[in-house]
């Protein structure tokens, strides 16, 4: 973890706009803030919400709100996390008493290693296999670096990119879902893996300075 003067100054250069700054805030909380998370994970949602989408969620709020964090000394940036988090909580505790109500069952999502294993092969297609087998980044903190990318896409490049690579729809049927035509839906992808690149090349030098 950075030290709370690195935190600072990440946060002043995230505030103004430095994306890297943020990326590398978000990383380095990344572990505990999904600790909280779990511990917090009521034991009925545990087969329906992955942690992992959780801090994805919250972090995806966070590149729409960090104007609005405030730094004081009453205040730490992890805090200001778990209360975004804890209101994406809210919302799937929210969605599954309605599904009760209404009597249907509760979907149940692909297991966490599953995902995992999403988030593994689309940073392979990203990076490519040789990089990923030289470990420049560990599983875990591939997948952490990943899910911070995602993240930090435009809402429609990253729904985009979870329909193709997470949902395993094709490039005809995830045009159809999103109403775009199949030339968009591609412009879209290629752009989207052309930031997550970046965001991942940004990732792994400040990954394997630690």
């Amino acid at each position: 973890m950075c030290t709370a003067e690195e935190t600072g100054s990440l946060i002043r250069r995230a505030a103004g706009g430095d994306r890297a700054a943020l990326e590398r805030l978000l990383l380095d909380h990344y572990g505990p803030l999904a600790a909280k998370i779990g511990r917090r994970l009521p034991p009925s949602l545990q087969s329906v919400v992955d942690v992992d989408d959780v801090v994805q969620q919250t972090y995806a709020k966070v590149f729409q709100r960090l104007g609005q964090f405030e730094l004081r000394e009453d205040a730490t940036f992890l805090s200001w996390l778990l209360a975004i988090a804890e209101n994406q909580l809210r919302d799937a505790v929210r969605a599954q008493q309605r599904k009760k109500r209404g009597g249907g069952q509760a979907q149940v999502r692909c297991s966490s290693a599953n995902e995992q294993s999403r988030d593994a092969d689309l940073l392979e297609i990203l990076i490519g296999p040789a990089h990923t087998a030289s470990r420049s980044m560990a599983r875990r903190e591939g997948i952490e670096a990943i899910r911070v990318a995602l993240a930090g896409l435009p809402e429609d490049y990253r729904r985009a990119i979870e329909l193709r690579y997470y949902e395993g729809y094709t490039i005809e049927e995830a045009a159809a879902l999103m109403g775009r035509t199949t030339g968009a839906i591609r412009g879209l992808i290629d752009r989207a893996r052309k930031q997550l690149r970046e965001s991942l090349g940004r990732a792994s030098r400040y990954l394997s300075e630690k």
